[in-house]
């Protein structure tokens, strides 16, 4: 039925609502950028950050990339995201 239509992917956080062209824009972007600094498929990469639309903008940028996320607690010590960064070989 016209008008019962899924509404498409949305990102709400403290800096403001992303959705639609402009969110698969933003990811885009970031994909760019990280392919830019030499972010290639399967590599793995650690991802440390609080709860944000820009955390979750990263994690899709490189997931579109086909990088291997390995994602650290942001309160995690530098000790403990050093390790965890030893152990994936990220």
């Amino acid at each position: 039925m016209p008008g019962t239509e899924a509404p498409g992917p949305r990102l709400a956080g403290a800096e403001g609502v992303l959705e639609g062209p402009a969110l698969d824009r933003r990811i885009l972007a970031a994909a760019r950028a990280l392919r830019e600094h030499g972010v290639r498929t399967g590599d793995r990469v650690l991802i440390q950050g609080d709860n944000s639309t820009g955390y979750v903008v990263a994690l899709l940028a490189l997931t579109h990339l086909g990088a291997c996320v390995v994602p650290v607690d942001h309160g995690q010590s530098a000790a403990g995201t050093r390790a965890a960064a030893g152990q994936a070989r990220a």
